[in-house]
């Protein structure tokens, strides 16, 4: 059995801190994924702030750890290299990685923070020959992969409208929105936006309003909240036939005939909702093992460069749109 080495450019939230404490099932952080895999040995980290450093070395029992990701790259042999540092580094960071042997990269969402170094990276790992993987989670998981197969096959009937509720920027948590979206529906055909009133906390990341019409779908409505009352990341899918929540739980309601005065059918809660996986057990171990499964040619990724890319133009399109409703209201921008 190939055993993988792994190594991690980032040791803050995403890349070893969000796992508080280690959880032998599920993993939220690159760190813990890396523990809990088989066929991944994670040898190393690096990270500018020494005190990160430490704890992930200290957390992880990792030999080998640096402040600078070039020394590391000169001086260790990796397999999979995780990127979890802000998305203006990812370019310059891939940019150099791709000198030495690397099978694939993990990069954390987005891909970049402009749509121009997002297509650099992808040009230059399709290069290399380098697998590029995006950490849109959600793609991953078998309870989403198993939601978008009844979607597709009509589970829940025509699929009128999708409404969803998030805080934290369009960039930050916006992007697992929209990757989701491209994920079930496919591609967009226009979006609109606007500013939302409601603003994010983040200084470079905007809160949108937004409205996405998908070319063989619904129409679906992104509407941002104030995180400073509370965090939300929900999604309402209304199909014909039946109804999806998706938030801080997993609700499915059909639509049953009633004894109403209009003789029409109505939503009801299902207790036991017809879904083989179990909805809010996302876990990066399911990304790793992914990314393991495609180098030995048993998956073809779900969460690729490509898919990427596309998701940083709907974005940067959005806020186009934004800035042009703000001097022109009433104008629409298409992609």
């Amino acid at each position: 059995m190939k055993i993988y080495r792994a190594a991690i450019i980032g040791c803050g939230r995403i890349g070893s801190e969000f796992d508080g404490e280690i959880n032998r099932n599920i993993a939220l952080t690159h760190a813990g994924a890396y523990s809990l895999n088989q066929r991944t040995n994670l040898i190393a980290g690096c990270d500018s702030r020494r005190e990160k450093l430490k704890a992930f070395q200290k957390k992880w029992e990792v030999n080998s750890i640096y402040p600078d990701y070039r020394t590391m790259l000169e001086k260790e042999r990796i397999d999979i290299l995780s990127v979890c540092t802000p998305p203006k580094t990812h370019w310059p960071i891939i940019r150099y990685a791709s000198n030495f042997p690397l099978k694939a990269i993990y990069c954390e969402k987005p891909i970049s923070d402009n749509f121009r170094d997002a297509r650099k990276i992808l040009r230059l790992c399709r290069t290399k020959k380098i697998l590029l993987t995006i950490n849109h989670q959600r793609r991953f998981d078998p309870f989403h992969r198993e939601l978008k197969q009844k979607i597709t096959e009509g589970f829940a009937g025509r699929v009128q409208q999708v409404n969803c509720y998030y805080t934290r920027g369009i960039f930050n948590t916006g992007t697992h929105i929209l990757d989701l979206f491209y994920f079930l529906f496919g591609r967009p055909e226009w979006t609109m936006a606007v500013y939302s009133r409601n603003r994010s906390n983040f200084k470079n990341d905007p809160n949108l309003d937004v409205v996405i019409k998908f070319k063989n779908g619904p129409l679906a409505a992104l509407r941002a909240c104030d995180d400073s009352c509370y965090l939300i990341f929900e999604i309402d899918i209304l199909g014909t036939d039946a109804r999806i929540r998706l938030g801080a739980g997993f609700e499915y309601l059909k639509a049953v005939s009633g004894n109403n005065l209009l003789h029409r059918k109505h939503l009801v809660s299902v207790r036991k909702p017809p879904f083989k996986f179990k909805y809010g057990t996302i876990s990066l171990t399911n990304g790793v093992e992914h990314i393991i499964n495609c180098l030995e040619g048993k998956e073809k990724p779900l969460s690729s460069g490509e898919d990427a890319v596309s998701a940083l133009e709907t974005l940067e399109s959005m806020c186009a749109s934004a800035s042009l409703e703000r001097n022109t209201p009433g104008k629409r921008v298409r992609r």
